[in-house]
């Protein structure tokens, strides 16, 4: 599953920590989103998910720009490690949690792409 939305074959994944660890972020304009929820006025008391967090490049932005909590799932669990280790870094812990898993079935789906 983990290959397929990254378009790659599986003898990569274990690879990829290292391949992608030079990228601030994987696929979202993090000042972005973090733009947009600001102009939401949010309460600071809501928690925002980030569903496919990668590298959570978004949930430490909006946690650590916003003062939100963020709760970050990823099917890939290096890259929830290296969410949990930059939340650490950066003293964002106490807003991020990060979650290993699939999505689809955490919400009680089947899985459609498969």
């Amino acid at each position: 599953m983990v290959a397929y939305a990254l378009e790659t074959h599986t003898d990569l994944l274990r690879y990829l920590p290292e391949l992608l660890s030079d990228l601030e972020e994987l696929g979202s304009d993090s000042k972005a989103i973090t733009r947009v929820l600001f102009d939401l006025e949010l309460e600071k008391s809501a928690t925002v998910v980030d569903l496919g967090c990668g590298t959570g490049a978004a949930a430490l932005a909006i946690a650590g720009g916003l003062n939100l909590k963020v709760v970050g799932i990823d099917l890939f669990r290096p890259f929830v490690e290296i969410c949990d280790e930059q939340a650490r870094r950066q003293g964002l812990a106490g807003l991020c949690q990060f979650i290993h898993g699939d999505v689809l079935q955490l919400a009680g789906c089947s899985n459609p792409a498969m």
